[in-house]
């Protein structure tokens, strides 16, 4: 696998939110990055990144993939140059230099019939095996600083590509000898069918642009792309500060209405509590009058009972006093009866008296007369 494809096999391709149209690459061991920009436009909160974070991150992602490209791809034809004079007394055309460059099987082609080739091929095998051998060794530097993870996993790919192209060198030597070009490009072909099948058509679409494009023209692509990705950034900025104000508008009314919103419980707080007082005012006048009219009627009850006692007393006095002047009446009366009767008596005296005398006066009369 060239150093181009193993770069781009650690990239996937995702969106901008918010309808941004970017071709952006992102690395897939970002996953909270990536989550986020490929699909996911939940607005950011707390920790998350906002947009124009996203997009920087995204604008900055192509531009280091596009550096990494450039000096691998560079790196990988200045090795291949420097190792085929070496190998053959032959140069290559321009096809068997852009097979060099960038081999690669698309998506549904079977690699071609392997050469046959004798001890040409097999020089020209272990020079590349070497080649590939330099270059394992600085992506497993580069691995490293990035991470233990991708580097062992790269490191294991680079000896496995070696020791495929050994075999293939081998093979080749026993077969025989045929032209350095058609060599060239169909060992690349033959030595990478599983890796391209595996990456997709998308990484077969970048290396097929690659090895029918110059480097310059995908660089000046990659270049447009990144500053269609600043435009979608100084965009996305300036779509963040209008909803940045909005948002403050937002918070403003909110303010707003929650304070009038707590003006209205305030008050309905207020009125419940006269309401309360006035019920809590209302039960004591009750009770209030209900017990004045216990105490009335207890009133009334002691007033009749006066009223009795006042009567009986009344009657009694009045009893009292007839009593009283029946016994003068009988008292007069007695004193009456008692001079009635003595009157009487001295009138029965008076009367013996008179009669005594009225019989003296005729005795003498008749002795005076008989005298």
């Amino acid at each position: 696998m060239s150093a181009a494809m193993r770069i781009l096999a650690t990239f996937q391709p995702c969106r901008l939110p918010f309808g941004f149209k970017a071709s952006l690459w992102l690395p897939s061991f970002q996953p909270a990055f990536y989550s986020f920009a490929c699909g996911d436009t939940t607005p950011t909160t707390g920790n998350q990144l906002s947009m124009a974070a996203v997009v920087a991150s995204a604008a900055a992602a192509e531009a280091e993939v596009v550096a990494e490209v450039v000096a691998e791809v560079t790196a990988e034809v200045a090795a291949e140059v420097a190792v085929a004079p070496a190998s053959t007394p032959e140069q290559p055309n321009a096809a068997s230099k852009e097979a060099m460059v960038v081999p690669m099987v698309m998506d549904g082609e079977k690699p071609a019939p392997k050469p046959k080739g004798g001890a040409k091929a097999k020089a020209r095998g272990k020079a590349k095996a070497k080649a590939k051998a330099k270059s394992g060794a600085r992506g497993k530097a580069r691995g490293k600083g990035r991470g233990k993870g991708r580097g062992k996993g790269r490191a294991k790919a680079k000896v496995k590509a070696k020791a495929k192209a050994k075999a293939k060198a081998k093979a080749g030597a026993k077969s025989g000898v045929q032209g350095e070009s058609e060599e060239a490009g169909n060992e690349a072909m033959a030595a990478k069918p599983v890796r391209a099948k595996r990456s997709g058509g998308l990484k077969a679409k970048m290396m097929q642009e690659l090895a029918n494009r110059p480097i310059d023209e995908v660089l000046a692509e990659m270049r447009a792309r990144l500053a269609a990705a600043e435009s979608s950034l100084a965009e996305a900025e300036g779509m963040e500060k209008q909803l940045a104000g909005e948002a403050d508008e937002s918070d403003k009314l909110v303010a707003e209405a929650t304070g009038r919103v707590e003006e209205v419980m305030r008050r309905e707080a207020e009125a419940v509590e006269s309401f309360k007082a006035a019920r809590a005012a209302r039960a004591e006048a009750v009770q209030q009058t209900r017990q004045a009219e216990e105490a009335k009627g207890e009133t009334r009850k002691v007033i009749q009972i006066l009223d009795m006692q006042a009567s009986g007393r009344q009657k009694l006095w009045e009893l009292e006093l007839a009593k009283n002047e029946a016994k003068e009446a009988a008292e007069a009366a007695k004193k009456t009866l008692e001079g009635s009767k003595r009157k009487e008596k001295e009138f029965v005296e008076a009367k013996k008296a008179a009669l005594l005398e009225q019989k003296g006066k005729e005795s003498e009369t008749l002795k005076a007369h008989l005298a």
